[in-house]
């Protein structure tokens, strides 16, 4: 797996405190790629969907998405309601994020997230930490896929990395 972003982990310590102090709604960012193969070097649509509001029913305000230097490009867009934008960090690391433009998309109501990706020229599984806001709590989709239950291991974990397998051409 290619290492994390070094905002990643203090924005998702920030998170931990938030989410300690309130109970536990499953969902995940869904990550799909609207039927087609993902193939090295190539492009292609990516859609990030947020299932619901964090815990407590609150609703989400923004939502941060992390793609590494490995992802040739980036043109993020978002449904009606929301405003991406786009940072390419000196690392060559990408920051998506979404804002609600007026009220946030409230609690049981789940929302798409889109980008059109110029894919790794690499083939293996890429993650894509994602970070939903609802005010000053939220949910950090960063938990890596550790396999089947165990004596020490729950399956499926809480809160699930989106991840993206690239094949070869």
């Amino acid at each position: 797996m290619h290492r994390l972003p070094r905002s990643l982990p203090i924005a998702a310590l920030a998170l931990a405190g938030a989410l300690a102090c309130s109970g536990t709604a499953m969902g995940h960012a869904v990550v799909t790629l609207g039927g087609k193969t993902a193939t090295a070097g190539g492009s292609g649509n990516l859609s990030l969907t947020i299932e619901h509001g964090c815990s407590g029913g609150l609703s989400t305000d923004h939502v941060v998405a992390w793609v590494s230097s490995d992802w040739r490009s980036i043109r993020p867009t978002g449904p009606a309601g929301w405003a991406p934008t786009i940072a390419h960090r000196a690392g060559g690391d990408w920051t998506v994020t979404w804002a609600a433009v007026g009220d946030p998309t409230p609690f049981a109501q789940p929302f798409t997230l889109t980008m059109r990706v110029g894919w790794p020229r690499n083939p293996r599984i890429y993650t894509v930490p994602t970070l939903q806001f609802c005010g000053a709590a939220g949910m950090a989709w960063t938990d890596p896929y550790t396999g089947p239950a165990d004596a020490h291991h729950q399956s499926p974990v809480d809160f699930p990395v989106p991840r993206i397998r690239i094949s070869p051409r």
